[in-house]
């Protein structure tokens, strides 16, 4: 099966942004540990725009569905109703092309 690319896109709420950018590096470190078939789960901030942006890489379809399926996902989700000031938008890709030099 082919590789599965995620880019989700998290607004926080006014002035939350430091917190939320502590919470997602927190749920990124869990997934680091606990979600193997996880390739990669990049954290960037748009500080201009105000946003996150979440670039996720798992091995198949199944590893992402499973990732949804964890403890840790359900809990970020539904925390976000404190800090976030619209639903996080989430865009599953398919690669067509391109290249990766590596880290």
């Amino acid at each position: 099966m082919d590789a599965v690319f995620i880019v989700a896109i998290i607004k926080p709420k006014e002035g939350k942004l430091e917190e939320v950018q502590a919470r997602v590096k927190g749920l990124a470190e869990i997934v680091e540990k606990e979600e193997p078939e996880c390739v990669s789960y990049g954290l960037f901030t748009n500080e201009k725009e105000g946003t996150i942006v979440i670039i996720e890489r798992y091995k198949d379809q199944a590893a992402a569905e499973a990732h949804r399926n964890t403890p840790h996902f359900a809990e970020a989700i539904k925390a976000g109703d404190d800090w976030l000031a619209e639903p996080t938008k989430v865009y599953p890709l398919s690669n067509f092309g391109g290249f990766s030099r590596g880290s």
